[in-house]
């Protein structure tokens, strides 16, 4: 990875984690949902295979584990929506 597309996946995890965040605060997973396809199409603008989000989604719930059953859950039924 170039510099650039390293910043942008990381500014991209941030958010992924912010609306998961917020996604468990409101009790409300649509919020991940509209999230994830709005970053699988811009995903695509910068010719990003959209299976980088699935695979993001399975590396933050291996990293959470089974402490984090809600969140899992969420991650893995957003990622079904690439």
């Amino acid at each position: 990875m170039t510099a650039a597309q390293l910043e942008r996946t990381r500014e991209d995890i941030a958010y992924i984690l912010q609306f998961c965040a917020t996604a468990l605060i409101t009790q409300d997973h649509t919020v991940l949902d509209e999230f994830t396809m709005w970053l699988r199409d811009l995903l695509a603008v910068r010719n990003v295979p959209a299976g980088t989000i699935r695979t993001s989604y399975q590396s933050i719930a291996a990293v959470l584990g089974g402490g984090f059953p809600k969140t899992n859950t969420m991650l893995a039924a957003a990622a079904t929506l690439v």
